[in-house]
């Protein structure tokens, strides 16, 4: 619980870097059409949310459904580890700043295209299109929250 307290931003985004663009290629070869369909409506939640802890609500349950539609239980339980890892109060004090300096509406806009070139790729069935998009979503979160 100790690492998990003192994780860092970069951190928590590298972790997921190593995870979440493998589930997304996973998720293309499994995803149902109610999976699609979900994934669809949490896009649209992203995109309406009000504020930083909606959009972070909308978010993290975008990404648990991605995992969800791999079927793998051991990448939905890391999966859930790192969702509590950015609970924390150090990951949602970067994001809020990261939503304002950007400008929620810019930012609700990029992060949303990206979440729908994952989905797209996902129901193509192309897993290596679910991988890059995946990454390239993570490495913008990167860019825009982790100074180097």
């Amino acid at each position: 619980m100790v690492l998990v307290e003192t994780a860092s931003p970069a951190d928590i985004i590298d972790a997921r870097l190593l995870l979440e663009p493998g589930i997304a290629a996973t998720a293309a070869q499994k995803a149902t059409h109610q999976d699609l369909t979900l994934l669809r409506e949490l896009v649209g939640r992203t995109m309406r949310a009000a504020d930083w802890q909606a959009y972070e609500v909308a978010d993290n349950a975008f990404h648990k459904a991605i995992a969800r539609s791999s079927g793998n239980p051991v990448a939905i339980a890391f999966l859930d580890i790192l969702s509590s890892v950015r609970s924390r109060v150090r990951w949602q004090r970067e994001h809020n700043l990261t939503f304002r300096r950007d400008r929620k509406k810019e930012y609700t806009e990029q992060q949303s295209r990206m979440h729908g070139a994952i989905i797209d790729a996902i129901e193509a069935r192309d897993p290596e299109g679910a991988r890059q998009a995946m990454n390239d979503h993570l490495c913008a979160i990167r860019k825009v929250m982790v100074v180097t």
